[in-house]
């Protein structure tokens, strides 16, 4: 089970380029562990427990030490680190495709994060989208009937 978190921990660091998990409050450090931790909760639908089981597994070989409010406190964070630091939704964006999930679940995933971002301009679009798909469905009905 553990070896897939692994291999996704290997994967953000790589991506990120130092081991995310040493024990420091360095800025970058807490980012990438809170981008960590965001995939795991958002991504593969674990609980605030497991995630720091998982750390704890992977971390304690480095000496980080986590339970799950560190884990809580970071998923609480995440948009606050990722309001200031455009670079962790560019590595999210990088990362997702190589994640192994079905690639359907993880847009649908996407963009139920993105709708709370979005402005008004971005709003309109969809709206337009949908009322194009909604007037295609009335058509198609209306021509069975």
């Amino acid at each position: 089970m553990l070896k897939k978190y692994d291999t996704l921990y290997r994967l953000v660091r790589d991506e990120v380029g130092f081991n995310f998990l040493t024990p420091t409050r360095k800025r970058e450090y807490v980012e990438a562990r809170a981008l960590y931790i965001h995939i795991l909760l958002k991504y593969h639908r674990l609980g605030y427990s497991q995630v720091a089981t998982i750390i704890r597994h992977i971390g304690g070989k480095f000496g980080l030490k986590y339970d799950h409010s560190k884990v809580i406190h970071a998923d609480n964070m995440w948009s606050v680190y990722k309001r200031f630091n455009k670079d962790l939704d560019k590595t999210l964006n990088i990362l997702l495709p190589k994640l192994g999930i079905g690639d359907k679940q993880i847009e649908k995933l996407f963009i139920k994060e993105r709708v709370e971002e979005f402005d008004d301009s971005k709003i309109d679009k969809v709206m337009e989208l949908v009322s194009d798909l909604y007037l295609e469905d009335v058509e198609v009905t209306t021509e069975k009937v």
